[in-house]
């Protein structure tokens, strides 16, 4: 005979803020791996995000569609370059086709 448990985890957190509905959520922090000497790799929910790379004294970042993003002084610096782009792209539409009559 199998048992069924069941696993529930409610966390109640009375001052934590609310957000209206529909509005967007906060951006997830970003997890950091250093693939090489020079190198560190950015992971948002598991997926590439980008990259960082020491070069020439300072830090190189691109994105995770490898575009340059910015050069910074700092490793700090150059991983907040990413900072900004954890929205999912938007996808453009179409170009409608013209009608002539």
């Amino acid at each position: 005979m199998r048992e069924e448990v069941i696993l529930s985890s409610i966390t109640a957190r009375p001052s934590a803020p609310t957000r209206a509905p529909g509005a967007p959520s906060a951006p997830r922090p970003l997890t950091w791996l250093q693939a090489d000497d020079g190198v560190w790799v950015a992971t948002l929910e598991g997926e590439y995000h980008g990259i960082v790379t020491s070069s020439d004294g300072g830090f190189e970042t691109s994105d995770r569609y490898t575009r340059p993003v910015g050069r910074a002084e700092t490793w700090a610096q150059a991983a907040a370059l990413l900072d900004g782009t954890h929205h999912r792209p938007r996808r453009r539409r179409p170009a409608r086709a013209s009608r002539q009559s």
